[in-house]
């Protein structure tokens, strides 16, 4: 700590000369430097809800999201008026899947500044968390009435129209999204799907392919395509990729827990000084779950397949691999 303190210039208030060298410190990645900095603020004034937000951000970036939100409520009570804390706040609960709480977090950063973009996006995803499709899409349409050229809006809004069905309007967001990002593979690959829901399977093949050659290993586009192979009874090349998912299980992403472990706002090397408080797992946004559905319209695609390989496999009942949505980080 002594090399943290040299150089702090004792004035009216170093508890915020700690801060202020806290905060550059963790912009430039001295992180232990940044932990020492910031308890040393605190230790000089505990009621500084702006060193409390800038612990919290650094407690959940570093993979201890229980001291994050004790941080962040304590931050809160002292300021409720600070946007960027709901936000932050709001994100932390939404990645441990407590998208109920989440969204009262970002309905208070939206009301705080309601023409922030990324508050609208975010509030949309956690909405989208909670099965309210349709109040999604119009939180992304709320987010591009803002901010008009943001690809992962346009992204977003997509997801949100194919789950609701509405497959030409996802098909024009996700165009959308591409105009405005041409690289974007994820884009690609939600075009692919609601091209092939339309019917319009040369556009899902092209769709497929060029988000395969922007990022190869996609486990969503790998499935989707090896899913319109076998619709369109290419039963040898569509089996490999429509079964990728299953021979790479989704990476943990997302994950829940109990994040009332830490109900004190305990200095932060201590949080730092042990591994992750948050227990249980969540798929990632990309990651896949195999329902009844989905293991009977695969295996009546195998046995038609083993049995009869030149029909087509729409013949047999109707049946087709069940449909993997690409749900991704929502923020802005």
């Amino acid at each position: 700590m002594d090399s943290a303190r040299a150089g702090v210039r004792s004035g009216d208030d170093p508890a915020r000369a700690f801060y202020e060298r806290g905060v550059r410190a963790q912009a430039e990645g001295r992180l232990d430097e940044a932990v020492a900095l910031l308890d040393e603020a605190l230790r000089r004034k505990p009621e500084f809800p702006e060193a409390l937000c800038a612990g919290a951000y650094l407690l959940q970036t570093r993979g201890h999201p229980a001291g994050a939100l004790a941080f962040y409520d304590r931050a809160l009570t002292l300021d409720p008026a600070d946007p960027v804390a709901w936000f932050n706040r709001g994100g932390l609960l939404l990645e441990a899947g407590r998208a109920d709480e989440a969204l009262r977090s970002f309905e208070r950063a939206c009301a705080l500044q309601p023409g922030n973009a990324g508050y609208q996006c975010n509030r949309g995803a956690a909405v989208y968390d909670l099965g309210r499709l349709a109040e999604a899409a119009e939180c992304y349409e709320q987010a591009l009435a803002i901010e008009p050229t943001h690809s992962r809006f346009e992204l977003n809004l997509g997801n949100a129209l194919m789950r609701l069905g509405r497959y030409p309007e996802a098909r024009e967001a996700y165009r959308r999204a591409i105009a405005l990002k041409s690289g974007y593979a994820l884009a690609y690959c939600g075009l692919g799907i609601v091209a092939k829901e339309l019917g319009l399977f040369d556009e899902a093949r092209d769709s497929f392919d060029h988000a395969l050659e922007l990022a190869p290993e996609s486990e969503e586009a790998l499935s989707n395509r090896g899913c319109l192979q076998l619709l369109l009874g290419d039963f040898a090349s569509g089996w490999e990729g429509y079964e990728y998912r299953w021979a790479h299980p989704a990476r943990e992403g997302r994950r829940a827990g109990d994040l009332r472990r830490a109900a004190q706002t305990a200095p932060l090397a201590r949080f730092l000084g042990g591994t992750g408080d948050l227990a249980g797992g969540r798929r990632s946004f990309g990651g896949f779950r195999r329902g009844p559905r989905d293991q009977l319209a695969a295996a009546r695609l195998r046995n038609a397949a083993q049995h009869h390989p030149d029909a087509y496999p729409l013949s047999f009942g109707g049946a087709r691999p069940g449909r993997i949505l690409a749900r991704q980080a929502r923020r802005g």
